[in-house]
């Protein structure tokens, strides 16, 4: 029950943490239909189940502040599976909230910092749930 929900262990954050990986949300034309979304200049191959080689590593059980920077001026919701985070910042502001999430909206030209402690070991993704954007690319696995 929610009652007995494990909640990762979590401390205060200093605001100077630097982030461990950054993810530039973005778009450029090609593709079969004229148009790619990209997380870091790359977009993820539906037609061979290809996913881009730049997998990023997040370490089990320790802290990480992600940072997702929408260069686009479309907004993305950027939904994580396998982990819950809270918001640190959004534009270098710091935001206080109490409770965790799996999916955080990133505005047009908008920098969002999120905090997490991954707990479960694999190979996850991560993908804007506009799943136009999705479809066309705004895909991205990393491993635990």
């Amino acid at each position: 029950s929610p009652a007995r929900a494990h909640i990762p262990h979590w401390q205060p954050v200093p605001e100077a943490t630097p982030p461990r990986v950054d993810f530039k949300l973005n778009a450029r034309s090609g593709g079969p239909f004229g148009i790619q979304w990209t997380i870091n200049d790359a977009a993820m191959d539906h037609t061979a189940h290809a996913l881009p080689e730049h997998r990023q590593h997040l370490p089990i059980g320790e802290f990480s502040r992600l940072r997702f920077i929408n260069e686009s001026y479309r907004l993305h919701p950027i939904h994580i599976h396998g982990l819950f985070f809270k918001v640190l910042a959004r534009n270098g502001s710091p935001v206080a909230e109490p409770y965790f999430r799996d999916t955080v909206l990133v505005h047009a030209k908008e920098t969002v910092d999120i905090g997490t402690v991954p707990e479960d070991s694999g190979l996850w993704m991560l993908h804007c749930h506009i799943l136009e954007h999705e479809d066309m690319g705004m895909m991205r696995n990393f491993r635990i």
